[in-house]
């Protein structure tokens, strides 16, 4: 989605492996979200909503990165997108966290941070994108996670889209 949009209203060119990787994406994608392959209706429209919202994020990031510091955009797209997700959560929940689940919440806020500004400081250098194809790793990570600690089984259509994805991730490093 953002490699489209970059195309479309930020001029930037999309070479081969970049067409590639997006048909590798797209169909990794359709097959993933196959009724067969498991997961729910509303599971995959979610997700499709985050590839818009990345999308959305991954062009403000880039338009940002030449204007502002990488660590003020990460301070200001954290703020703005905590504020966008306080509609879905439930603020009660953090006060009946133990001390163990408030360690957990801030060690994963840390590493939250310093992804963002990872990605803040790298899209200074790559084009839109190369840096959403390099973002489809994230799922592949999550998905693997989710096998590895939570025995989450998945099907051999939802298998081929990973593998897909992952090979469009591969031919855009490439690049």
């Amino acid at each position: 989605i953002a490699s489209v949009l970059a195309y479309l209203f930020l001029s930037e060119k999309l070479s081969k492996a970049k067409i590639f990787s997006l048909i590798a994406g797209v169909a990794g994608l359709a097959l993933i979200l196959q009724p067969s392959a498991g997961g729910s209706a509303e599971g995959n429209l979610a997700g499709l909503a985050t590839g818009f919202s990345y999308a959305f994020f991954v062009l403000a990031s880039r338009r940002l990165s030449g204007k502002l510091h990488p660590v003020v955009t990460t301070f200001w797209m954290l703020i703005l997108g905590g504020l966008g997700l306080l509609a879905f959560s439930q603020p009660q929940k953090l006060l009946s966290l133990t001390p163990s689940g408030g360690i957990m919440l801030a060690a994963l806020s840390i590493l939250i941070i310093g992804a963002f500004l990872l990605f803040n400081s790298a899209i200074r250098s790559l084009s839109v994108s190369t840096a959403s194809i390099i973002l489809l790793v994230e799922p592949l990570a999550a998905t693997a996670a989710a096998s590895a600690f939570y025995g989450e089984k998945y099907g051999p259509l939802a298998l081929a889209g990973y593998a897909l994805i992952g090979l469009g991730v591969l031919s855009a490093l490439k690049e």
